[in-house]
């Protein structure tokens, strides 16, 4: 008795994220390299600033406010430290 062998393949199905969401998985990866933060950091919006006549990103996230720019090929990073002040309210500290 003769025995055949049908030829079953798997079908493997990759997924894929929706549009726009391996921009924002690679604009996390960056801002968290950027500022040596860890992956659980989040980025929430980033907007153009200008600090000191220096033209650059302000970027935010839950715990965290940084500023970046780039002038003449020297990169100036600005990174504000909060101290909490209450419960629910920071303040900034010099």
């Amino acid at each position: 008795m003769e025995r055949t062998t049908s030829s079953l393949r798997r079908q493997t199905s990759v997924v894929r994220p929706a549009d726009g969401a391996l921009d924002e998985i690679k604009r996390d990866f960056d801002f968290t390299k950027k500022f040596e933060l860890g992956p659980e950091e989040v980025l929430i919006k980033t907007y153009r600033a200008r600090i000191k006549n220096n033209h650059g990103k302000l970027y935010i996230s839950q715990n965290f406010i940084g500023f970046l720019a780039q002038v003449f090929g020297r990169k100036i990073k600005v990174t504000p430290v909060f101290a909490k002040l209450g419960s629910n309210s920071l303040f900034l500290r010099n």
